[in-house]
Formats: structure tokens, C-alpha cells, sequence
């Protein structure tokens, strides 16, 4: 199941790594909502905000495995990390 030697493995684009930058600054806001977590509500609070992250990020890595990225996709690619790293920015911090 080994690639063949005259193969070249798959690179990854430069905009692929910063999708997942970004999704993983994502990642550590919500983890300092858990790491200040006081209780039960608080984890289910936690929970409810990496949900529909989790789901919004296996929903971009389809996508760039699946869609010819071109430069109108590239774009569309840019304005959705933008609007992820928005919705990084907004998740509350629980003091």
C-alpha cells in the first residue's frame, strides 16, 4: 500500500497551512474556556462552542480535498478563514 518510488508525494499549499493555523488558535480559545472552567455548565458551554467548530473545520478540509482550488476559490477560502478567526475572537473568556 506503499506509494511507488517515481511518485511525488502531495504537497500542501500555503493556504491549507493557514486554515489550519487559524483553526488551531480556535482551538486554544476554547480551550481557556475549559482551562477556566468552574462547573458543569461551564464544560457544556465549552462543548457547545468546539461542536459546531469541529464541524465548520471538517467542512473546509472536505472541501479543499474535493474542489479544484483555483483563484475565485482561493477568495472564497481567504473570506471563510477570516469569518473563523472572527468567530475565534468573540468566544468569551469565563474569569
Amino acid at each position: 500500500m506503499g506509494t511507488a518510488a517515481h511518485e511525488k508525494p502531495a504537497g500542501v499549499s500555503s493556504i491549507e497551512l493557514f486554515f489550519d493555523l487559524v483553526f488551531v488558535f480556535v482551538i486554544t480559545q476554547v480551550t481557556q474556556l475549559v482551562e477556566h472552567a468552574h462547573g458543569a455548565l461551564d464544560f457544556l458551554r465549552a462543548l457547545l462552542v468546539l461542536v459546531p467548530i469541529w464541524w465548520m473545520y471538517a467542512g473546509y478540509a472536505w472541501l479543499t480535498n474535493n474542489v479544484r482550488v483555483t483563484w475565485q476559490m482561493r477568495l472564497v477560502l481567504i473570506a471563510a478563514m477570516a469569518g473563523f478567526l472572527t468567530m475565534a475572537l468573540a468566544i468569551p473568556l469565563v474569569d
